[in-house]
């Protein structure tokens, strides 16, 4: 299966904060020393293509975090060949635009190498009336992950069908965070 030209990539999409909870409770995060953040690098205009997932190798896992439509998120592990070209969207062509995984070059991303993860949260935004009735949504919509990181902080959100990333935490009144529970 090729997702988005991403060969080998395995999302585990769901719309549900509770489903996002469980992927991530499943998988031994507190305690991974993040070794480098991944982006998909778009070379011609010099810029994160943020469309694609963020990935975050740490010793032991690779960590795939990806947002899409307006509340499904992905977490997956160790399904992107950081070395592979990726052809967004299209088959495979000699004429087609390639992308490249490159190290976040953000240089405000770039200093949490090193840092262990010490907490998760989930990152929950409230719907107005309106919008529940005309799309169909719930009250709270699945927004993305917090990754707590020693004395730092990373979020990775839903920016409206694209990724987004932020130090600090949202200061937005319509958003919920719920802690992981550690074991």
């Amino acid at each position: 299966m090729c997702e988005w030209g991403i060969k080998n990539y395995q999302p585990q999409w769901t719309d549900s904060a509770t489903e996002l909870l469980k992927l991530v409770t499943h998988t031994s995060l507190v305690g991974l020393q993040v070794q480098a953040l991944w982006s998909l690098w778009d070379e011609e205009h010099d810029e994160w293509f943020n469309d694609a997932p963020i990935v975050i190798c740490t010793q032991k896992e690779q960590l795939e975090f990806c947002a899409t439509g307006l509340n499904e998120f992905s977490f997956s592990l160790d399904s992107i060949d950081l070395s592979a070209l990726v052809y967004w969207c299209v088959d495979e062509a000699p004429d087609t635009k390639a992308f490249r995984w490159v190290r976040q070059k953000n240089p405000e991303f770039r200093d949490l190498a090193g840092k262990v993860i010490t907490g998760i949260e989930i990152i929950e935004s409230s719907t107005e009336k309106d919008m529940q009735t005309f799309l169909g949504l719930e009250p709270w919509i699945l927004s993305g992950v917090a990754l707590e990181l020693q004395d730092e902080r990373l979020e990775i959100f839903n920016g409206l069908d694209c990724n987004m990333m932020s130090r600090r935490q949202q200061t937005d009144q319509g958003l919920k965070y719920t802690q992981v529970p550690i074991w």
